[in-house]
């Protein structure tokens, strides 16, 4: 018997939701801190297609962000590389020292088997609520 829940939701963009849901990116890097009160959140992993039209908005699991620390060096960046999976040569997300870098720790809670229907009203970044069934 499947139950539904509401909780928020993040959009991130193929294929870093799909290296997130796999658990092979533990780390997702962004130019500024979690908010705090997403902080420890079981959250919707609403995927979103980036420059990939052949993909359409879905969620695909519940994730949530355990930890947030700022980068103070592109080399304490390429330290966890092998976490974030963000080449250093990547032109959108690479360390480029002139914009701060944000890790935030992430764990997967559950992977969907089938992808489900995102909200109708998404935020550009933040979704406050998403109907899942678990």
């Amino acid at each position: 018997m499947s139950r539904s829940l509401n909780l928020p939701g993040i959009n991130i963009q193929h294929p870093w939701s799909d290296l997130i849901i796999t658990g092979k990116k533990t780390i997702e890097t962004r130019n500024y801190p979690i908010p705090k009160h997403y902080l420890n959140v079981d959250m919707a992993l609403i995927q979103t297609p980036g420059d990939q039209k052949n993909i359409l908005p879905a969620i695909i699991g519940i994730i949530r962000f355990t930890g947030c620390k700022q980068y103070k060096s592109k080399q304490e960046w390429q330290r966890d590389q092998n976490k974030h999976l963000v080449t250093k040569t990547d032109k959108t997300y690479a360390y480029k020292g002139d914009v701060s870098k944000w890790a935030w720790t992430v764990k997967v809670i559950s992977a969907f088997d089938s992808p489900q229907r995102p909200p109708k009203r998404r935020g550009i970044k933040f979704t406050k609520v998403c109907k899942v069934k678990v």
